[in-house]
């Protein structure tokens, strides 16, 4: 099977892409929160921008825990 090098290998890489997912939704998310203050939208899909800020934001919010979550269960995972 794999050797542990190539299992520590692999965690490294993934939590390392992890992070890079979390810092995008977080500069995402500030970017939306900043729009929604000055009233205009983020992407112009053709929504309200209030109301297409908040669901970026709100889907920004939701990624970053579900990213978090995933970071969390690959650092306790023990290897034998």
């Amino acid at each position: 099977m794999w050797g542990i090098e190539m299992i520590e290998s692999y965690r490294k890489k993934l939590i390392s892409g992890l992070l890079v997912l979390l810092l995008i939704f977080g500069i995402v998310f500030f970017i939306s929160f900043w729009n929604l203050q000055r009233g205009r939208p983020t992407f112009g899909f053709g929504f309200n921008s209030g109301a297409e800020n908040w669901i970026i934001i709100l889907l920004c919010f939701g990624s970053i825990i579900k990213v978090l979550y995933e970071i969390i269960k690959v650092e306790h995972i023990i290897v034998e």
